[in-house]
């Protein structure tokens, strides 16, 4: 009797052990393959997890996460195998009230080289498959009770490109946003202020340098914005491991809603002539300014541009500059 048990406990731990590996559908149990159709016909394969349980009062919170180059494809499931740290994690304790999204792209979330680190967001077109994203959530919020304050969004390497992107293009939409090893454009920090953001990167990063995480940590310090930087120094590209682990990394992301009050309404009285910086005096920084704005080491706003425009031919030049530095020698009585 004892050696036909330990015959049947044999055969039965060899049948464990060669059991096949578990697939990507097997690891994110839960998440249905999708696709949405884009008002340009974009085709945009998605993993979708909705939960089972009761619509929260103020309606389900919604999470998206945007995979590396290294995952890009149509086979909806090659997303769902690097970097999934943190979607396991909100699923296991966030999962009874959050919808979370997991796009695929054929392409770049962001057109601009990986390398580049930053990039202009004025000069860069966005990528149809980016924007297929943000229509996917507006049709979320169409067909499912979603609490508009609790949008997250979450992204490694071309995804943190990604959520930078986002957050340029459409500001005042997330309550919270984690980019890792990506990059994004420093001169729209200003829009990200109203947004909580966690990111990170690793100082030997050989694939995106991580001068542009840190251009852009700068920026939106230096815009009064809410921001968290982690600096590893020797994980490579890959510290979203690390960075999606995190122990507090859910309930950080959570805790966080958005304000729904509006940005506030622009100026209605004309600038000073001039006075470019916007500080209420005219001094030689403004003529500076208007020389770094021509040879394109600084880009003006609408407001700045006219108060540099103090000839008012249309065109911001040196011959601004020099008037407003005639002025302040007083060469010229008035701008």
């Amino acid at each position: 009797m004892r050696r036909f048990l330990a015959v049947i406990i044999t055969i039965g731990l060899l049948s464990v052990l060669w059991l096949p590996a578990a697939s990507a559908e097997d690891l994110i149990l839960g998440m249905s393959a999708q696709s949405f159709t884009a008002a340009d016909l974009t085709e945009l394969p998605y993993r979708l997890y909705l939960p089972e349980a009761q619509v929260p009062a103020d309606g389900y919170a919604v999470f998206i996460h945007l995979h590396g180059i290294g995952e890009c494809g149509v086979d909806n499931e090659a997303q769902t195998t690097t970097g999934m740290e943190l979607v396991k994690s909100i699923m296991s304790k966030q999962g009874e009230d959050t919808i979370i999204i997991v796009p695929q792209s054929p392409e770049k979330w962001v057109n601009c080289m990986p390398s580049d680190g930053t990039y202009s967001v004025d000069k860069t077109t966005p990528s149809p498959y980016l924007v297929a994203v943000m229509e996917l959530l507006n049709q979320m919020q169409q067909t499912y009770t979603i609490d508009a304050n609790r949008l997250y969004v979450a992204g490694l390497s071309m995804g943190g490109y990604g959520v930078w992107d986002l957050l340029a293009r459409y500001p005042h939409t997330f309550a919270a946003a984690i980019p890792v090893c990506g990059g994004g454009d420093p001169t729209k920090a200003s829009l990200m202020t109203d947004v909580a953001i966690r990111t990170y990167h690793s100082a030997d990063d050989p694939i995106v340098p991580v001068t542009g995480t840190r251009a852009m940590v700068e920026a939106v310090q230096k815009a009064n914005g809410n921001i968290s930087y982690t600096e590893y120094t020797n994980l490579s590209h890959s510290c979203w491991s690390r960075a999606f682990r995190a122990t507090d990394q859910v309930s950080w992301l959570f805790s966080q809603v958005r304000t729904t009050q509006q940005p506030p309404s622009p100026p209605t009285e004309p600038p000073m002539a001039g006075d470019v910086d916007q500080n209420e005096t005219i001094s030689a920084a403004d003529g500076l300014e208007v020389l770094k704005s021509v040879v394109g080491k600084v880009t003006l706003t609408d407001r700045q541009a006219t108060a540099a425009d103090v000839n008012m031919d249309g065109v911001v030049s040196a011959a601004d500059a020099l008037l407003i530095l005639q002025y302040i020698v007083g060469k010229v009585p008035a701008l």
